[in-house]
């Protein structure tokens, strides 16, 4: 009896063993992939002032959370974004003077993804702008 004993547990000891490895699910990544961070810039003239859109854009972050944080032209602002269905979102910036800003874009994604730009509104490229090609 001893002796079908130990047969009984090598076999299930055998059997773990090797379907072990088959049964078990994959893990899933810890941090999705979510591609890369874009944006871009466009404008809206308001006569006395002007508004400097930011469009952010990762397609595959949908829902994601993050922050623009504009710094220049009198303004020194940080506003939250959620990214829509599509992985865009807009960002407005109302500005009453021309001249350089830097503007930093993070995504709260594991990890944080992060840009810096720089933006100079002249008198030249302060017409109204309907959207901006985010690169």
């Amino acid at each position: 009896m001893r002796r079908y004993g130990l047969v009984v547990l090598f076999v299930v000891l055998v059997a773990m063993f090797v379907a072990g490895p088959v049964l078990a699910k994959k893990p899933k990544p810890k941090h999705p992939k979510i591609g890369r961070l874009e944006g871009c810039i466009f404008i809206t003239n308001n006569g006395d002032s002007s508004t400097e859109n930011v469009k952010v854009r990762n397609t595959r972050a949908h829902g994601y959370k993050g922050k623009v944080h504009f710094i220049g032209q009198g303004v020194d602002k940080t506003s939250p974004f959620t990214l829509g269905s599509n992985g865009t979102a807009v960002v407005p910036f109302l500005v009453t003077d021309f001249g350089t800003a830097t503007i930093t874009v993070t995504l709260s994604s594991v990890p944080p993804m992060s840009y810096t730009m720089p933006f100079t509104l002249g008198s030249a490229n302060d017409v109204t702008q309907t959207d901006c090609t985010p690169h």
